[in-house]
């Protein structure tokens, strides 16, 4: 399976408004932290490697050299200027004083190859693949279906197990919002933002009952268990508690109601509205 990284160009004033449409002309990518011009790590002077975000982008520039990839990659927050393309094994780093006529050096350039344009507008639930700082990144391979359906129109399967975490979390808080909930769990409002702020509670708000309710989401079967225990102690007392995972009934245990995500996606995907919010949770364009 190839690896996919991202790669985020940000550079403004004159050096952005001289280099970006360069780059975009020649399909190539390009890190910055200096002017020196070395493909060895061990070559950069000692100021340059005390740099933590040198080393982290350097290391990941080789490796999407070497072994090659998948790229997704912006210029300046533009969302219409957005790219995914390839970069093949074996790919030579070049520096910026190949390209003529430009005085900036020290940037090093991989060319990508099959690119193709696209605007984030279209395509909305990406921003949550891109690390908020930094440069270039590999992303975890379960957000690669995601980017092949941009970049090669393969659908991705109609079923929950196709979302990514944030993604069922976001799902299961709308669940919880809408007319398909039992009144008992029915929420009013968020009191933190969906999976954001505590490690063990995914949701957090108060029912339209007026009862804290703290609900875990989970689709990994690895230490379930564990998990229930984290959001008991973790929930505050006389909260209703909730986790949504792959269990196939609805049961209570330990003081927390069960709930299947099948469930939730079910509900949703039988009722016209529904479908629509969960076809654009998977990317998929009107």
């Amino acid at each position: 399976m190839k690896k996919l990284y991202y790669l985020r160009h940000n550079w403004k004033g004159k050096q952005g408004d001289v280099v970006n449409p360069i780059l975009e002309d020649k399909s190539l990518i390009s890190i910055h932290f200096n002017e020196e011009e070395f493909k060895s790590y061990d070559h950069y002077s000692s100021d340059s490697k005390k740099d933590n975000g040198f080393k982290s982008a350097f290391n990941n520039f080789k490796e999407l050299s070497k072994h090659g990839g998948i790229v997704i990659f912006t210029f300046n927050k533009n969302p219409k200027n957005c790219y995914v393309g390839e970069v093949p094994p074996n790919t030579p780093i070049t520096f910026s004083r190949r390209i003529k006529g430009q005085g900036f050096k020290g940037f090093k350039l991989l060319r990508v190859v099959k690119r193709k344009k696209f605007s984030i507008l279209d395509y909305p639930l990406l921003r949550i693949f891109f690390p908020p700082h930094g440069t270039i990144f590999e992303l975890d391979k379960n957000k690669l279906p995601f980017i092949q359906y941009i970049y090669g129109g393969k659908e991705i399967p109609f079923s929950y197990s196709s979302l990514l975490p944030k993604m069922q979390e976001q799902m299961c808080m709308e669940w919880l919002r809408s007319k398909f909930s039992p009144r008992k769990f029915r929420l009013k409002y968020l009191l933190l933002g969906v999976g954001r702020t505590l490690e063990a509670l995914d949701i957090f708000g108060r029912t339209i009952k007026d009862d804290e309710l703290c609900a875990q989401v989970t689709f990994k079967e690895k230490d379930l268990k564990k998990k229930r225990e984290h959001l008991n102690s973790s929930s505050p007392l006389n909260s209703l508690r909730l986790f949504f995972s792959n269990s196939e009934k609805e049961e209570v245990k330990d003081g927390i109601y069960l709930l299947p995500l099948s469930k939730v996606w079910n509900d949703f995907a039988k009722d016209p509205e529904g479908r629509k919010m969960l076809r654009r949770f998977l990317g998929y364009k009107e």
